[in-house]
């Protein structure tokens, strides 16, 4: 059975503006926003590919999709079975 994940486009400050979940590209610092992690943690997966997240490489510049962060966010989803 596939079930999808939804996150709600919860408003959060920036300290400029208000962040928007509704993009569909993020920059390393706003994709650890939104997936509740730090920035050195998706840095250094971009070293060692310990976790496996997907990003893009443009030049220098380092992009991560939402739907790649979905899809990964839902692959480690961890599930117990019912209580018997």
């Amino acid at each position: 059975m596939q079930t999808s994940l939804t996150i709600p486009a919860l408003p959060v400050e920036d300290g400029i503006g208000t962040f928007n979940f509704q993009r569909d590209r993020f920059t390393t610092a706003d994709a650890a926003l939104y997936i509740g992690a730090s920035d050195q943690f998706l840095r250094s997966n971009n070293v060692s590919k310990r976790h496996n997240i997907p990003y893009v490489k443009v030049g220098r510049r380092v992009y991560y999709l939402k739907a790649d962060l979905d899809a990964w966010l839902a692959s480690n989803r961890v599930t117990f079975p019912a209580p018997v």
